[in-house]
């Protein structure tokens, strides 16, 4: 069940540009995921680092060899929020490390 969970994580993140803003300081992968845990344990969310790396090669592997998520994808990540919207950040903060 933590992909759910990692999942409205991530919802809520599309709607908090103070969370996101944090998540865009990681400077490699490994602070990536530290990070969404650290802030996920903040919000009341539990889940672990390997949880999370699974869901992260998760999320890059259905956005195909083109590196880019499609249209539902990006709904799910960005809590549905249209082009230009709060949470459109979306892709932005996790798919900058790929999955080693």
């Amino acid at each position: 069940m933590s992909s759910a969970i990692l999942n409205q994580f991530v919802q809520d993140i599309s709607q908090d540009t103070n969370l996101q803003q944090q998540l865009q300081e990681a400077t490699n992968r490994e602070s990536l995921v530290n990070k969404m845990v650290e802030l996920g344990n903040e919000k009341g969310y539990s889940f672990t680092p390997s949880e999370t790396e699974e869901w992260l090669e998760s999320m890059a592997n259905q956005s195909g060899a083109s590196g880019e998520l499609s249209e539902e994808q990006l709904e799910a990540v960005a809590g549905g929020a249209s082009a230009g919207g709060a949470g459109t950040v979306g892709t932005d903060w996790f798919m900058r490390f790929p999955p080693r």
